[in-house]
């Protein structure tokens, strides 16, 4: 999967520059109910490789893509089976893909560590602000190593070196 980043500094007839994603893992933001914010840092096992960093997104993706081919399933066999043997077989060819990619992404997902920081107006106490600095220094350390391996400054040793540390720091699942 390539991204296109354009930045607003950027004019807009010059064209985006394609980022592959990184390999170390996943930064997600998304907002909650009730102006709560939630972060989820994951970072791979160090040494995972771009297929391995793949197989994680689809496990992300997973549930979405089992549904969408339930619906296909459900629409394309139903005027032919019926409804009920339709829906048996959607659901279990669902269930089936679902089961497929846990079973491919086990490696994966047993060596990956996260950290999940909340902020926002919420009834119970917050994290401590250490949790939320940590996160954003983890992901400050694996984008800076990702420049600079990308710049050609360090080698790719170097890259997972960085990797391995801020991998370190994370607690164990």
């Amino acid at each position: 999967m390539t991204v296109l980043v354009r930045t607003r500094a950027r004019a807009r007839t010059q064209r985006a520059r394609p980022v592959t994603p990184p390999r170390w893992g996943t930064l997600n933001t998304w907002p909650t109910r009730y102006g709560v914010c939630r972060r989820r840092l994951v970072v791979l096992a160090p040494g995972s490789s771009a297929a391995d960093a793949r197989r994680w997104r689809l496990a992300a993706e997973s549930p979405w893509i089992s549904a969408v081919v339930a619906t296909l399933v459900l629409v394309l066999t139903a005027s032919t089976l019926g409804a009920t043997a339709a829906l048996v077989l959607a659901v279990v060819s669902s269930a089936c893909g679902f089961l497929l990619v846990r079973r491919l992404t086990r490696r994966v997902r047993h060596g990956a560590r996260e950290l999940t920081i909340c902020t926002g107006m919420t009834p119970e106490p917050l994290p401590s602000p250490s949790a939320d600095l940590l996160l954003w220094e983890l992901v400050a350390r694996l984008h800076s190593a990702d420049e600079a391996l990308r710049a050609g400054r360090i080698t790719s040793a170097q890259h997972e070196l960085a990797w391995g540390e801020a991998w370190e720091l994370l607690p164990p699942r």
